[in-house]
């Protein structure tokens, strides 16, 4: 037996970043100006079954996508394709009712292997899952992340990467809590200087 699914894809989203208040737009395309471009976005994930720890996924953008279908079956927030789970994929069946359309946007993403505390250090490094496609709800995302590749890795060539290895600094919009906590901490150790 073939399922066959219906979706519509797209290249590009806008959506409001709830941390700054400014429209942000995503994209995932083949051919943007001539190169292909792919965006970063920090994600809320793992908040069911996959716990890894606390912290924000980071991921990387693969596409945009609607059911077209009625009656199709809507993927949970941490559905996995390739997981070869078919008890897993028969639970991802939440939104349905038989004979509505889901009217939500979804974002295909490769999620980093574990979640990330951006309170913890200013650039972090990670790598990308290699066998899973995660399907969220675009509202799991968070905003844009900056993210650079590892080419220092142990048998990484820096002109071909074939680890899934990268870097990413903390959001801008964390900044100034960092380099405030920073501050603190350099004006308490001279205040304790002055006191002996």
């Amino acid at each position: 037996m073939v399922l066959v699914i219906h979706i519509t894809s797209f290249t590009s989203i806008k959506k409001k970043d709830n941390t700054t208040g400014t429209s942000v737009r995503y994209r995932r395309d083949k051919d943007y100006r001539g190169y292909p471009w792919r965006d970063w976005g920090i994600f809320d994930t793992y908040t069911n079954s996959r716990e890894q720890g606390a912290g924000l996924c980071p991921g990387m953008i693969c596409g945009f996508i609607t059911f077209d279908d009625n009656g199709m079956p809507t993927p949970r927030d941490d559905f996995d394709i390739g997981s070869g789970d078919e008890e897993a994929m028969k639970d991802a069946n939440v939104y349905p009712k038989e004979g509505t359309k889901d009217p939500n946007v979804y974002i295909a993403i490769r999620a980093a292997t574990k979640n990330i505390n951006f309170d913890d250090k200013f650039t972090n490094r990670f790598e990308l899952e290699r066998k899973h496609i995660r399907i969220l709800p675009v509202s799991k995302l968070i905003g844009p992340l900056a993210v650079l590749p590892d080419i220092h890795s142990e048998g990484v060539h820096r002109f071909r990467q074939d680890i899934d290895s990268y870097f990413t600094i903390k959001p801008y919009r964390m900044w100034g809590d960092h380099f405030g906590k920073e501050i603190e901490a350099d004006n308490q150790e001279a205040q304790e200087q002055v006191e002996v």
